[in-house]
């Protein structure tokens, strides 16, 4: 951009464009008749980061979708196929990237040629089967410019005309040759290529593992560079210390890019024209890209999920102009389904009516998934608890979306859960998210081993075997909650062998109503949103169970942010209501920011209150994640009558840590205190909001 700048102010016109990589991007966007001056600002205010992850924003994510990353805390899911792994060809698909780039071209249509451009482009790219270059020339531009920039393995290949395409780069990163073939006497060429690094700055097996995947591109430079003729200028711009990846920079590259520009500008003025004819050749290129309207539309979908599950989130307008910013929007809905390994479209032109094709194809690592998490709560000083968490997800069940969740966790305390997850019937046109009603089975079992704190005394250690059988129905409510209901048939059984090592227990059946909300823009460091859930149960003893009476059982968190700083609150309150002396719902609270200072879910009770208000400040960053201290206070405590409950009966606690949004979820290393002097040292990898 720096060096078009530059060519601007000489009144050099461009007849031809060839562009390899990142070059693809600005040359192809160049050819659609944007200047130097609009380019410079689209790509400084381009969204780099979000542009470089599929991910759309989580407020983009069906309500089922969000629940997933509350638990697991590893973002990556492992494609099992027929009992076999898979797994994706790249840690980027480009779903962002071409999605920003149809916004901000307008290219929507395939083209016969490239030559109907302003200004005739072509992008290189290399058959990854083959080993050879490929000159992209026609079609959809988008798809040329990503196939261009697709660097191994950070983007996955582009299939195009039955080719498997990576980044133009490895073979032809300066394309002299195909400027040539496209009729260009004299050539400008700019190599922005990343240069070999220096004895000295070698230092490690990846400095050198960089290099050594470097030397057959500069190989190859050098000898697109030797086909440059005496009328032709190398353009070198200084870009040492630079990466591909150093989007943060952009403005420092351009800079740098117009420097080299202005350095050999006297040899430029050898291709200037005078002004009246510029602005001639201005005058004369063809009009860029114009937006068509839309007559039909066509999902082209590669999965067994029926398209009226997705087409509702499509409010393109028949007869209206093509809207890539709402398409953007409704793609990304579609795509955080998890079911789709990209999403394009494009417009045809069939019997003279334009129809947009939106192109769906199923994952090829799917689709069936497998996710990992690791949870950790160790008190230096007391207990510790560790759990591997995984769960298998087999998706597309059947027409309509059915998917088969179990979830293991195994470590100081195991369990297993199972649940069936069907979505009913077809979702009306204006309905946000996909079908809004569902019928749900679910199942789990499990043991713990907690020690149990009752009123202020000492700690006593129990084991828990618990197990519940749950089927409901419910209806999603946009992507910002759920409401179900349903039966549950519980049972619970404790023991403690400091007493008498006796069992005792009790079986349930209830019926239950509940609603879900989650807002929260980031599960693990929200910035701002809310998330709660209220439960009522009450007793059916038609059904079989002992127990009587009712729960009800809320929580509501909130989280709001000024610049670096984020505040979030969180009310938390469970009471018995009615129920049997004998067996009543007990309720548990204890472990980090959950009570901190006291043990896991040592306080028991039937009733039970928290409030909490947390601090967290954005300190920077440590091996490239987010790092933030910050504070809490918390009062609560556990009851056993709604009487008891006064401010001076519970407890009060306070925290301080530092954390980070590491890889493995949020990591916590704090020290905790209670008002009765309990000092907890916490190192904690597990959501703690």
């Amino acid at each position: 951009m720096g060096v078009l700048k530059v060519l601007e102010e000489l009144k050099i016109p461009v007849d031809v464009i060839t562009g390899t990589s990142m070059g693809s991007a600005v040359g192809g966007l160049y050819a659609t008749g944007l200047t130097a001056a609009e380019l410079e600002t689209i790509f400084t205010r381009f969204d780099w980061v979000g542009a470089f992850t599929d991910s759309p924003p989580r407020r983009d994510l069906s309500f089922r979708r969000k629940e997933d990353d509350r638990t697991f805390l590893v973002k990556a899911r492992i494609g099992l196929d027929g009992g076999k792994v898979q797994l994706p060809r790249g840690f980027v698909e480009g779903q962002n990237f071409v999605m920003e780039l149809r916004k901000l071209s307008h290219v929507t249509e395939s083209l016969p040629s490239f030559d109907q451009l302003p200004i005739p482009f072509r992008a290189m790219a290399t058959d990854l089967e083959t080993a050879r270059p490929v000159v992209l020339d026609k079609g959809d531009l988008v798809m040329a410019i990503r196939a261009s920039i697709a660097v191994a393995p950070l983007f996955s290949p582009v299939k195009m005309d039955g080719r498997l395409l990576v980044d133009g780069g490895y073979l032809r990163n300066i394309p002299v040759k195909t400027a040539k073939d496209m009729g260009a006497d004299r050539l400008i060429a700019v190599n922005i290529g990343t240069p070999l690094s220096q004895e000295k700055d070698m230092r490690s097996v990846f400095d050198v593992f960089s290099q050594v995947s470097r030397l057959g591109g500069q190989v190859q430079d050098r000898r697109q560079i030797a086909e440059l003729g005496p009328e032709d200028l190398l353009i070198l711009p200084d870009l040492e210390g630079y990466a591909f990846t150093d989007f943060a920079k952009i403005p420092e590259i351009v800079a740098r890019g117009e420097a080299a520009a202005r350095a050999v500008a006297e040899p430029l003025k050898n291709f200037s024209v005078s002004e009246e004819d510029y602005r001639r050749w201005r005058g004369s290129l063809a009009k860029g890209p114009t937006l068509p309207v839309v007559d039909s539309i066509e999902f082209v979908n590669g999965t067994r999920i029926s398209d009226n599950v997705f087409l509702p989130f499509i409010r393109q307008r028949l007869g209206a102009l093509v809207d890539p910013a709402q398409l953007q929007k409704d793609l990304a809905q579609i795509y955080g389904f998890g079911y789709f390994e990209f999403l394009n479209y494009h417009v045809d032109t069939r019997d003279g009516k334009k129809v947009l094709v939106v192109d769906a194809p199923r994952k090829s690592w799917g689709p069936d998934y497998l996710r990992l998490g690791l949870k950790i709560a160790e008190e230096f000083d007391g207990d510790s608890a560790y759990a591997v968490l995984a769960r298998y997800q087999k998706t597309e069940i059947n027409r309509y979306g059915g998917e088969l969740n179990v979830d293991g966790n195994i470590g100081t305390n195991s369990k297993v859960d199972a649940e069936w997850y069907q979505p009913i019937g077809q979702a009306p046109r204006w309905l946000s998210y996909g079908a809004p009603y569902f019928a749900s089975f679910q199942g789990g079992y499990g043991q713990e081993n907690d020690p149990v704190r009752f009123s202020k005394g000492s700690e006593i250690p129990f084991e828990f075997l618990t197990g519940e059988v749950s089927p409901s129905v419910g209806r999603t409510l946009g992507n910002w909650g759920r409401i179900r209901t349903g039966l549950k048939w519980d049972w619970e059984t404790y023991q403690t062998p400091l007493i008498s090592g006796e069992q005792s227990g009790v079986t349930r059946s209830d019926v239950f109503l509940r609603l879900d909300l989650d807002t929260l823009d980031a599960p693990g460091f929200p910035r701002h949103g809310i998330i709660g859930s209220l439960e009522g149960r009450t007793a059916a003893t038609v059904l079989g169970g002992e127990a009587r009476g009712s729960l009800f059982d809320g929580n509501l968190g909130a989280a709001r942010s000024w610049g670096a700083d984020t505040f979030q609150a969180r009310l938390q309150y469970g009471t018995n209501l009615n129920s049997d002396a004998q067996n009543p719902h007990f309720l548990r609270l204890g472990g980090f920011l959950n009570l901190s200072g006291f043990s896991h879910n040592s306080l028991i009770g039937t009733e039970t209150a928290l409030t909490q208000l947390r601090w967290n400040r954005n300190v920077g960053s440590l091996a490239a994640w987010p790092l933030y201290v910050g504070s809490a206070v918390e009062w609560g405590g556990a009851w056993n009558r709604q009487q008891e409950i006064t401010l001076s009966s519970g407890y009060w606690c306070g925290s301080l840590y530092a954390t980070l949004d590491s890889g493995l979820g949020p990591t916590y290393l704090a020290l905790s205190q209670t008002e009765q002097g309990i000092r907890t040292v916490y190192l904690y990898v597990g959501q703690a909001f």
